[in-house]
């Protein structure tokens, strides 16, 4: 279960990491788990990609403090108005983290978007990053999204993905991985046991980690 090449259910033993470059809020318990494995996989020399990032969210930030070129999308309007997203980050994280996030924001390329057109060249990227955003896509915008994400990834670059099981449909996800183009870096494993990790949501959701090279 410690391969971290296999696409598959995020389990309670899984490692899990109080900070993603800021300080983790302690409610954020599925981003302890999604963050810590996501972060196996950039490289100083990576063009990477945050997919619909959030205001807040430090994974962004995390990118900007290790990769050559970062860039980040979100539908907010207001991703684009750095001054916004620091008031954002103050709601959940103290000034130490502000002030680091401060230092490290102008390395990040913003843009409004969303998961279905991507204002990027095709063959861009060299990682992209995709953490708890597609969970509310329909299928049909779930595909035209991972698309979106083949073209513009290189050749040979990895997608990075995690998604709550409900309400992602896991084998249509499978699927549209498989058939535009993906193939899976390691195995993939649809077990679900009593170890298996379930937010604390109404809906008892589970969280799917995925890894798809181009």
């Amino acid at each position: 279960m410690s391969n971290i090449y296999t696409s598959r259910f995020i389990m309670l033993n899984d490692e899990v990491t109080n900070i993603c470059f800021m300080k983790i809020p302690y409610n954020w318990v599925s981003r302890k788990y999604e963050y810590k494995w996501a972060m196996n996989f950039i490289g100083s020399d990576d063009i990477c990609l945050d997919s619909a990032c959030g205001l807040p969210h430090p994974f962004k930030f995390f990118l900007a403090s290790v990769a050559t070129e970062v860039y980040a999308f979100d539908i907010s309007p207001n991703i684009v108005d750095k001054s916004y997203i620091l008031h954002s980050i103050s709601k959940f994280f103290d000034k130490d983290d502000i002030d680091k996030a401060e230092k490290y924001i102008d390395k990040i390329n913003f843009s409004v978007a969303n998961l279905i057109s991507l204002p990027y060249p095709n063959n861009f990227f060299t990682k992209i990053f995709c953490i708890g955003a597609i969970s509310n896509l329909s299928n049909i915008d779930l595909n035209i999204c991972i698309k979106e994400f083949y073209r513009v990834l290189k050749n040979n670059g990895y997608l990075i993905l995690t998604t709550d099981v409900p309400p992602t449909n896991i084998i249509k996800l499978i699927n549209s991985i498989s058939n535009n183009g993906f193939s899976f870096v390691g195995n993939l494993d649809l077990t679900k046991n009593e170890n298996i990790f379930t937010t604390s949501l109404p809906s008892c959701n589970n969280c799917f980690r995925l890894l798809a090279k181009k």
